[in-house]
């Protein structure tokens, strides 16, 4: 699996039209695109050919994409595959702590 490198990218909250996300292989010049789609108003992570999902060495076509869940994709040409990990989308909220006479701390 690709060891060095982490890359991020933010789909909408709402499940409408199509990604392609490049990604360039640890070993790569060539940019391959991931694939995901909106079916049904959920995320589908989609096999293209030259960058597909596999689970026990068996090609998956497409599966939702959900939270908290990671899927294995293998590039065309490459015998390791990267791991995708779908993470929700956080809201940064800020809190103000007053630690004045404080015994405890709640959040």
């Amino acid at each position: 699996m690709s060891k060095t490198k982490i890359t991020q990218f933010d789909l909408p909250e709402k499940a409408e039209e199509s990604f392609l996300i490049p990604y360039i292989y640890d070993d790569s010049i060539t940019e391959s695109l991931i694939t995901i789609e909106a079916v049904n108003n959920i995320w589908e992570l989609k096999s293209n050919g030259s960058v597909n999902i596999t689970d026990n060495n068996q090609t998956i076509w497409s599966i939702e994409l959900k939270e908290y869940n990671y899927y294995n994709l293998t590039f065309l040409g490459h015998e390791e595959p990267i791991l995708l990990y779908a993470l929700p989308i956080v809201d940064e909220v800020t809190y103000k702590l007053d630690f004045k006479q404080a015994t405890e701390i709640t959040i």
